[in-house]
């Protein structure tokens, strides 16, 4: 398990960059004060604090709340990606990559992070598409 962990924070590091690492939360100012926009602050302000204290399932609901609420996403889904890592939620991750990958399809290392969670997630489906000639077959 802490092999994942490392794996797992390494590709982390990779995908979001080390420069987000700062980077807040909270959606840039002059987005207007409607009652929608407050919520969603409030929402990832939430997430914010529950990644700090380790809560990383606590953060990924925040910040899927956050998007509910039409927060931006090409910002919120490595967030959400990354929380949903660090939570375990593996197959909940591949599907958020995935939709980040429908809105960046240019974005570095999104296919590589997909593959390091299909290996994490049935390491041998992948080593079997591995051997030459089985065609990924059992």
């Amino acid at each position: 398990m802490r092999t994942r962990t490392v794996i797992a924070n390494m590709v982390l590091v990779l995908f979001l960059g080390c420069g987000r690492a700062g980077t807040p939360l909270a959606s840039p100012a002059g987005e207007g004060n409607d009652a929608r926009s407050a919520a969603r602050l409030e929402w990832q302000a939430a997430a914010r604090i529950a990644a700090e204290r380790g809560d990383h399932l606590g953060a990924s609901r925040y910040l899927e709340a956050a998007l509910a609420a039409g927060g931006d996403e090409l910002h919120l889904l490595p967030l959400l990606a990354a929380a949903q890592i660090r939570a375990g939620r593996l197959r909940a991750a591949r599907s958020t990559i995935a939709c980040l990958e429908e809105l960046d399809p240019d974005r570095p290392g999104l296919r590589d992070l997909n593959s390091l969670i299909d290996s994490l997630i049935d390491p041998a489906a992948v080593a079997a598409a591995a051997v030459p000639g089985t065609g990924g077959a059992r």
